[in-house]
C-alpha cells in the first residue's frame, strides 16, 4: 500500500469523524468495510427469510416486534463495539 506510506489523510468534508477514520479502517484494512456490507446482506437476507416463516407460523405481530428488539440491539451492538471488527459486523447484521 504505497499510499498508506507516511499515513493516511481522511476526507473531513462532510463528516468530522466517521467510523473508519476513528478505528483506521485503510490499507491493510480496507476490507473492512466491504466485508460489514457483505456480512450484513448475508444476514439481511437469512433474517428475511427466517422472520418470514416465523411470522406465517407464530403471527407477524410477534415476529415485528422482536425484529425491533434485535434491530435496536444490533445497533446498540455495533455502535460500542466499534473496536471489534467481528463484533460490529454481526451488529450491523443484526440490525440490518
Amino acid at each position: 500500500f504505497p499510499e498508506c506510506k507516511n499515513g493516511y489523510d481522511y476526507d473531513r468534508t462532510w463528516y468530522k469523524e466517521t467510523i473508519p477514520s476513528y478505528e483506521d479502517w485503510v490499507c491493510e484494512k480496507d476490507l473492512y468495510m466491504t466485508n460489514t456490507f457483505v456480512v450484513s446482506r448475508i444476514l439481511e437476507l437469512i433474517g428475511a427469510f427466517v422472520l418470514g416463516q416465523l411470522g406465517d407460523s407464530h403471527g407477524r405481530q410477534k415476529v415485528f416486534f422482536f425484529s425491533v428488539v434485535a434491530t435496536s440491539l444490533g445497533r446498540i451492538l455495533s455502535i460500542m463495539l466499534t473496536s471489534n471488527f467481528l463484533w460490529f459486523a454481526i451488529g450491523v447484521g443484526i440490525s440490518g
